[in-house]
């Protein structure tokens, strides 16, 4: 997930102008370019022209069929949505965004809950006014979903919104972005002193009920962010290159071992890694000669090899002049 920012090109796909439908949907299905994985399952994505400044869309990509919907397109109760996850059966999205009160945006962030294909709006489930609910993700069996309270909090909820636990919420540090372990009895999350700087952010895990907080990556002087929960190791993750390079490149962490991914490059930045199988990852980058220069772009790369392919052989309406971030994937057609 970024706060600032936001083809291998297919000469055989030729695309028509795209047309946002009532229903949502970007663009027909169209056929994939040659060299893109025959991939099937469905791509959750956020699209915007800057963080928070209310222009902020979610769609599903249906990689099988190449289908692009605007999800969020006919929402009325929030603006923003973004940092989608999919339950582990694909049929909800968690995601937060900001609700909108007497037909303004509020200010502060909620979590909210959608039904792949319901109609009208989703459902909002956190409810406290001036505080910060974010970075949601599902419990690997879809009853829980654990998030963030800006600054400190870390909580559990139900798919109702009932608050089930804090796991942790002494003062002095920011957490963000849980997310739980395979077994769903721990969380692993980014951790920086209140007002520090980014050099001083590690990883750290901690069980859900509050106890066994460790520190798990600390590259000294270098942003360690980003933990998600891997099919291969145990989490992948972003960081700075080195403490006096400031690109964002892509690790596997598994058993105390940091893996720098192939696809790494000090010339771009990458971000938002999540695992497609056991082959594949999706992720956003910059800079790449298939994308849109200095924005981020959506990719899916091998990673074994590193090679990348622009979602948009997918879908030529996947990534534009905005900024396509915060992919998450189901293997559920």
């Amino acid at each position: 997930m970024k706060t600032l920012r936001g083809k291998v090109t297919a000469n055989i796909l030729a695309v028509s102008l795209l047309v946002t439908t009532i229903s949502g949907l970007v663009g027909p299905s169209v056929p994939k370019a040659f060299a893109a994985p025959a991939l099937t399952g469905r791509i959750v994505y956020h699209s915007y022209v800057s963080y928070n400044d209310g222009t902020s869309q979610l769609f599903i990509l249906n990689l099988g069929t190449g289908a692009l919907t605007n999800i969020s397109s006919g929402w009325t109760n929030l603006v923003d949505p973004m940092n989608g996850k999919f339950s582990p059966d694909g049929t909800k999205i968690v995601f937060m965004g900001r609700p909108k009160q007497g037909g303004n945006a509020s200010a502060w962030w909620d979590i909210f809950l959608y039904t792949v294909g319901q109609s009208g709006n989703p459902t909002k489930l956190t409810t406290t006014a001036s505080l910060h609910d974010e970075d949601p993700a599902f419990s690997p069996d879809g009853t829980k979903i654990v998030y963030k309270v800006r600054p400190s909090t870390l909580k559990i909820m139900n798919l109702s919104g009932t608050i089930l636990s804090t796991i942790i919420s002494t003062s002095g540090q920011e957490r963000s972005m849980p997310y739980y372990n395979a077994a769903g009895t721990a969380v692993w999350y980014s951790q920086q002193p209140v007002g520090g700087t980014r050099d001083q952010a590690s990883i750290r895990k901690i069980n859900t009920n509050g106890t066994g907080d460790t520190l798990v990556v600390d590259i000294p002087g270098v942003h360690d962010y980003y933990p998600v929960r891997d099919t291969v190791g145990e989490f992948l993750y972003a960081r700075w290159l080195s403490a006096t390079d400031y690109h964002d490149q892509l690790y596997m962490y598994n058993a105390g071992n940091n893996t720098s991914l192939p696809v790494n490059s000090s010339t771009h930045d990458y971000s938002d890694p999540y695992p497609i199988g056991i082959q594949y990852i999706s992720l956003s980058s910059t800079g790449q000669p298939n994308g849109h220069g200095g924005n981020y772009d959506l990719f899916i790369a091998d990673r074994t090899t590193g090679t990348l392919w622009a979602l948009s052989d997918y879908n030529a309406g996947v990534n534009t002049t905005k900024e396509e971030l915060g992919s998450n994937y189901t293997l559920v057609p």
